[in-house]
């Protein structure tokens, strides 16, 4: 019976792929199945564990539904389901009820096919509009600038083909119908590589100043070899001023790509009043790298930078950021990281992620090293490691340093992780802005979720290697900061590997798996961090519970801020779509980075080295501290005896040569020993798994330490410790 229903659920799974007869429908069906199946898995397991705590753990008078809604995890979906029914109920469509304003909707926001369809028709309306049939043909071969671009959403159609259509067109009686349906099938030829059949319908169009003719005839030119002729026609299309702009991006191009000798001209084209706003960024920044000019490159970079942010991803951006500055905020139970130094030091990794863009360019020209063509995995992998993630890192640590050395805030493990993470959130910062652009907003919440993290992960393996030579090690922190970045560069550049080499495209899943032992190992960093703060100077309380609901209703606030975003743009069924797809991959990554990020088991003095599939396998001993306790002596003749009952509280957790079941105990009032205060002394239960808390009547050993040093020691020595009667926590 077991197989007949698993066999039913593969065959039902199957079926739309085989009414639809197309992958690209099999792929939204499962990403769909996918998301529900998700989505009922967490109604399920969380009412599960709701319900458990209510029998087990509860003990108020409210009833079950009234507990539930109290919950913070309850109020959050109930909140996004409250978002998503007044979305669905009040938001308006977009304003993209006549076809020119569809199709230029379509082409801003990248999305070629609805795109093609609205040229489509604009082209039978206004056949005499030369652009719209460029467009519409450009939106069908999906090779043009924008149109080889995808957007947020992907659509299919079974439009008829380009050449059919103005093979039709070369036969009206109107000559000027005539010369667009030539060319509407030159173009569509050009696009199809037939070159031959493309030139000669260009040179039988009897309108020699028709608008595209001589592009397409100097792009013709250009894959010939032919330069002259390739300038003369692009020069010719510029000065006839319909087609300014590709024309000119072509003539750039060419002077970029196929003439070596050519920066005069392209300088030239550059600086030309008229023209010089169509030259591509790339090819100014080409330009004024061979220059060397730093000003005028960062004037382009910030100028093509600058026109491409919209609101949405702007506010995206800055929701992202603030979300992982609170939880560093959080994290810091010592207090020590203050608002101005974060400020800077965030400021500081924005402004230096234009410097990477500097960077790469002198490597990718003065150095001759980029990408392969071809996907070579060697030369794409080096080029990973050393080009993207070396330069990556470089620029996101140099503001950390720079706080290190010229200021005295960086004077605890716990502010060299937050610092470098605030540093790297800088970077992620304008990299999203990069990302975040007219057609890509869709990809918020993932970039916030992933990269962001991820940015934090690499910059803070070089500051926990910093750490790690200062507190362990002693005078090691340059050697571990140069060992450590290595490391990093090295782990970034893996990363991006598996994302950007075509060739290994197949096993670009292993960038996600990298990506959550990043959450691990991050969350290693941080324990690391907050274990070597130092012992008498306060609690160690750390809200674990807490620390997850608040990385929870911030991510999911991100993901319904995009989907509001996308409903406002394209309206109610695609924020929808977006929204259950985005509860597949989305939720699965998410419960890493939640569960790994709020995994932080304090316990001063342990270091912890590489994180792996740990949570939910320790007791939960921190709950202890904080405690008030009695101890009252067990035996009647020990050592003990004329000292207590005394009563104090449990103020942290130690870790003795790898026993980390110690609290550290203060009293009230510090009992005389031998004419001196014992203010602290070490307890552990006497039974493993058991936790020293009110209300529990436990038998424990009682330490008491020489000093404060004997617990700063890494390894502790015996000498320093002494073990005292045995007495009952209650």
């Amino acid at each position: 019976m077991r197989k007949l229903l698993l066999l039913s659920a593969m065959l039902l799974a199957a079926l739309p792929a085989m009414a639809a007869d197309s992958y690209a429908a099999w792929v939204a069906y499962s990403q769909t199945i996918m998301s529900l199946t998700i989505l009922v898995f967490i109604l399920v397991v969380g009412g599960m564990a709701l319900w458990h705590t209510y029998k087990h753990g509860y003990r108020g008078k409210f009833p079950f539904w009234k507990y539930a809604i109290r919950n913070r995890l309850v109020q959050l979906g109930l909140g996004v389901a409250l978002v998503v029914v007044l979305v669905n109920a009040i938001m308006p469509e977009p304003k993209t009820q006549n076809a020119h304003a569809l199709a230029e909707f379509a082409k801003y926001r990248q999305i070629s096919k609805i795109a093609e369809m609205a040229y489509l028709d604009l082209t039978e309306r206004y056949p005499f509009i030369v652009n719209y049939h460029f467009e519409y043909i450009a939106a069908h071969y999906a090779t043009e600038q924008w149109a080889d671009k995808k957007g947020e959403i992907t659509v299919s159609t079974d439009a008829e083909s380009p050449v059919m259509k103005y093979t039709k067109l070369r036969f009206e009686r109107n000559p000027y119908l005539r010369d667009i349906g030539r060319l509407g099938l030159g173009m569509s030829e050009f696009y199809e590589y037939s070159f031959d059949i493309a030139m000669n319908q260009f040179r039988a169009i009897e309108t020699k100043y028709l608008p595209y003719r001589n592009l397409f005839m100097g792009r013709i030119f250009l894959h010939r070899g032919n330069l002259d002729s390739a300038e003369y026609h692009f020069r010719r299309e510029i000065a006839i001023g319909e087609v300014q702009e590709l024309a000119t991006a072509a003539l750039a191009a060419q002077f970029y790509a196929h003439e070596s000798d050519s920066l005069g001209k392209l300088m030239t084209l550059v600086g030309s009043p008229e023209l010089g706003r169509f030259v591509p960024t790339i090819y100014k920044r080409y330009a004024y790298t061979k220059l060397s000019d730093l000003t005028r490159y960062l004037g382009a970079v910030l100028t093509d930078w600058w026109v491409q942010i919209q609101w949405i991803g702007l506010l995206g951006a800055i929701l992202g950021t603030v979300v992982w500055v609170l939880f560093l905020r959080r994290i810091d139970t010592t207090g020590q990281s203050a608002w101005l130094p974060i400020v800077f030091t965030f400021l500081g990794g924005a402004i230096f992620s234009f410097m990477a863009l500097v960077l790469y360019d002198f490597v990718r020209w003065e150095l001759g090293f980029h990408l392969s063509a071809d996907g070579n995995v060697g030369q794409d992998l080096l080029y990973c490691v050393f080009g993207i993630g070396f330069i990556e890192e470089l620029v996101k640590i140099i503001p950390f340093l720079l706080l290190l050395q010229f200021t005295n805030r960086v004077q605890s493990p716990l502010s060299y992780i937050v610092y470098a993470s605030v540093s790297a959130l800088g970077f992620a910062f304008i990299e999203n802005l990069m990302y975040f652009d007219a057609g890509h907003i869709g990809i918020m919440h993932g970039r916030v979720l992933i990269c962001n993290v991820f940015h934090m992960f690499a910059t803070s393996t070089i500051a926990f290697g910093m750490m790690l030579g200062r507190y362990r090690f002693g005078k090691l922190q340059w050697p571990f900061f140069v060992l450590f970045f290595v490391l990093a560069a090295l782990m970034h550049g893996l990363y991006d590997f598996w994302l950007i080499n075509e060739t290994v495209s197949l096993l670009a899943l292993t960038a996600y798996g990298l990506f959550i032992y990043a959450t691990f190992q991050y969350a290693a960093y941080l324990n690391n961090a907050l274990n070597q703060t130092s012992i008498t100077r306060g609690r160690s309380m750390l809200d674990a519970n807490g620390l997850a609901v608040f990385l929870t209703v911030g991510l999911v606030t991100v993901l319904v801020f995009e989907y509001l975003g996308l409903s406002l743009v394209y309206g109610t069924g695609v924020g929808n779509f977006a929204l259950s797809s985005a509860l597949g991959m989305g939720s699965f990554l998410m419960f890493f980075v939640v569960l790994n990020l709020s995994n932080i088991d304090l316990v001063q003095g342990e270091w912890i080295w590489i994180r792996l599939w740990n949570f939910g396998t320790r007791i939960a001993y921190n709950r202890a501290i904080g405690q008030r306790l009695r101890l009252i002596p067990k035996l009647q003749q020990g050592l003990l005896a004329t000292l207590l009952p005394a009563a104090g509280e449990v103020v942290a957790r130690i870790s003795l040569n790898g026993d980390n079941r110690y609290f550290l105990f203060q009293f009230d009032i510090a009992p005389m020993v031998n004419g001196l205060p014992m203010e602290y002394v070490l307890l552990r239960a006497k039974q493993d798994g058991e936790i020293p808390e009110p209300g529990r009547r436990i038998e424990a050993i009682v330490l008491a330490f020489r000093n404060k040093q004997a617990l700063l020691r890494e390894r502790k020595r015996k000498d320093d410790f002494l073990l005292l009667d045995p007495v009952l926590l209650e």
